[in-house]
């Protein structure tokens, strides 16, 4: 239940892979956002009236190997650099964007200090600020990402010919 919508206040947008299940959930619990479906797209959450918007990014690098690794390719035997040329689902990108809730008028939180930015922006909102649990729903058996690619130069020109504009418009070095 990642997407959260306090009516009047603001839409919360969940996408995968970003802590977005445990920033949905403690919208819910302590400020009393209505959980959404599951990934819903602005035109599917019902009762919204725009509100201000926010979703969360994560490093692109990072979020290719947790899928990767939560979708058992790495158990598979297909190699990284084949799932990042070959893999496709409109849950992990959409239009060949991998954080395709991020259009305009939408304001971006960072996985890597998500606590502090979420809590930036419900500031702004005029709104009292949460505390994030751990994590919630990690991928489980995942090295740290930087290992996946260290001695793979293909599967590292495979992230960054689909996914390299989403590295640098979110302020991530690239690799």
């Amino acid at each position: 239940m990642p997407t959260a919508l306090l009516p009047g206040r603001f839409l919360y947008l969940g996408t995968p892979r970003t802590a977005s299940t445990a920033v949905g959930n403690a919208l819910c619990r302590q400020l009393g956002a209505i959980p959404q479906p599951q990934r819903a797209t602005v035109s599917e959450v019902r009762g919204w009236r725009n509100e201000p918007r926010f979703t969360t990014v994560r490093n692109p690098y990072d979020v290719l190997v947790s899928w990767y690794v939560r979708m058992r390719f790495d158990r598979s035997g297909t190699s990284l650099s084949e799932f990042l040329r070959t893999y496709e689902n409109r849950d992990f990108a959409r239009d060949g964007d991998l954080f395709w809730q991020c259009g305009d008028g939408v304001r971006v939180t960072h996985w890597e200090h998500l606590e502090r930015d979420v809590n930036d922006v419900l500031y702004h909102l005029g709104m009292p600020g949460i505390r994030l649990s751990d994590r919630e729903n990690l991928t489980p058996r995942k090295k740290p990402w930087r290992d996946y690619y260290e001695d793979d130069p293909e599967a590292v020109a495979a992230a960054n010919a689909r996914f390299g504009h989403e590295v640098e418009r979110w302020g991530y070095e690239r690799l």
